[in-house]
């Protein structure tokens, strides 16, 4: 499975840039954050019933990223 990192622009939500990985754990090293971000981040936007985060820190991150799978 092939992972797509998208950078948001913080006002417009509108994606600014995309990267293609490998894996979640790609991702999270080279935004040099955890792996529990990257991979709730990525649970938000495919799972349509998943709960909103409610810590500042992940709230932060999924305005300025988005992961999707590509298959």
């Amino acid at each position: 499975m092939k992972y797509i990192l998208k950078t948001l622009n913080l006002e417009t939500q509108e994606t600014v840039s995309e990267k293609e990985y490998r894996s979640i754990l790609q991702i999270s090293k080279d935004l040099k954050t955890t792996y529990c971000s990257c991979y709730n981040n990525f649970l938000l936007h495919e799972n349509v019933d998943s709960i909103a985060p409610r810590k500042r820190s992940q709230l932060k991150f999924n305005l300025k990223y988005k992961i999707i799978s590509q298959d």
